[in-house]
């Protein structure tokens, strides 16, 4: 049977991956956590060398955000569930009122590709 941890779409996944750190990213207008003065106390001292941020690509994200956004509400749902909230799959099936997750995540998947190919072809034309 197939699982929602082994779709892989070698095409949207990236993006999708870029939108989901970009929906995480103070840059978005989704802010997941409340934002406080507490939360920018930055500590003296220093445990682990500063890594540098990835790099997300907002012109992407923004593309991926105005497919998702005209998809519908279960669909949109269950993407910034799987992808931005990183939740159990089964939780996200019940939210969404889906008994098979992985088959409502393949059509969701294939309807945002094929939003996301036609927004490509718009912006060469």
């Amino acid at each position: 049977m197939e699982t929602l941890y082994n779709l892989h779409d070698p095409v949207l996944e990236p993006r999708l991956r870029n939108w989901a750190k970009w929906c995480r990213s103070p840059a978005s207008p989704y802010p997941i956590r409340c934002v406080g003065p507490e939360s920018k106390y930055r500590s003296p001292q220093v445990w682990y060398p500063e890594t540098p941020a990835e790099f997300i690509d907002e012109l992407d994200a923004h593309l991926v955000e105005d497919c998702v956004v005209s998809m519908p509400k279960s669909a949109r749902t269950a993407l910034k569930l799987w992808h931005v909230l990183r939740l159990d799959p089964r939780w996200i099936a019940k939210r969404v009122n889906s008994r098979d997750i992985a088959l409502t995540m393949r059509q969701t998947w294939n309807e945002l590709y094929y939003k996301l190919k036609l927004d490509k072809q718009d912006l060469m034309s």
